[in-house]
C-alpha cells in the first residue's frame, strides 16, 4: 500500500514540476512575441517617418488659415475622422475655398499633429468654429484653386495648429 502511495507522490510531484516548466515556458515565450511585436511596431513608425521625410524631401508645406465647418467620422473607415474647413479671406486665392482632409486618429502624434500655443493637444479638441492653420504638402497650386472652384481634397495634411485663444 505504501509503495502505490509513493507512486503516486511522485508521480504527483513529476506533474506538478511539469506543468510548472509549462508555465514558465509560456510565460517565457509570451514575453519574447511581445517584445517582438513591439520592435516590429516601432521599425514600422520608423520606416514610415523616412518614408514621409522622403516625400516632402525639398518641398516646402503650404500653410493657410481657416475655420472648421464641420467634423465628422469616415463611416466606412472605423479611426478616421473628416475635417471640412473654410479658408480665409486673407490668405491666397488658392486657399479661400472650402477643403475637406482626413485625419486617421491612430497617427496623432506620429505623423500628424494638432497644437495649441505650440503644445500638443488632443484630436477632441479640434471644435466647429475654431480657427487653425493648416499645415499641408498637397501642392494646391497646380490645382489653380480660385474662389469660385469647388470643395478641394488635401491629401498631405501633416499638421493643424489651433489659433484661438481657448479650447
Amino acid at each position: 500500500m505504501e509503495e502505490k502511495n509513493v507512486k503516486k507522490i511522485k508521480f504527483s510531484t513529476v506533474l506538478i514540476i511539469i506543468l510548472i516548466l509549462v508555465v514558465v515556458g509560456l510565460t517565457v515565450l509570451s514575453v519574447y512575441l511581445f517584445n517582438q511585436f513591439s520592435t516590429y511596431k516601432n521599425a514600422y513608425l520608423k520606416a514610415m517617418d523616412i518614408v514621409i521625410s522622403m516625400s516632402t524631401s525639398g518641398r516646402y508645406p503650404d500653410c493657410f488659415y481657416a475655420t472648421i465647418e464641420d467634423i465628422s467620422t469616415n463611416q466606412s473607415l472605423n479611426g478616421q475622422s473628416i475635417i471640412k474647413v473654410k479658408g480665409l479671406d486673407i490668405n491666397d486665392k488658392r486657399y479661400r475655398g472650402e477643403f475637406t482632409f482626413e485625419i486617421i486618429l491612430d497617427n496623432i502624434g506620429d505623423n500628424f499633429k494638432i497644437e495649441h500655443n505650440g503644445e500638443e493637444v488632443p484630436f477632441s479638441s479640434l471644435k466647429v468654429g475654431q480657427t487653425i492653420a493648416v499645415y499641408d504638402y498637397s501642392n494646391t497650386s497646380s490645382k489653380a484653386y480660385t474662389e469660385n472652384t469647388e470643395e478641394g481634397y488635401l491629401s498631405s495634411v501633416y499638421k493643424v495648429s489651433i489659433l484661438d485663444d481657448n479650447l
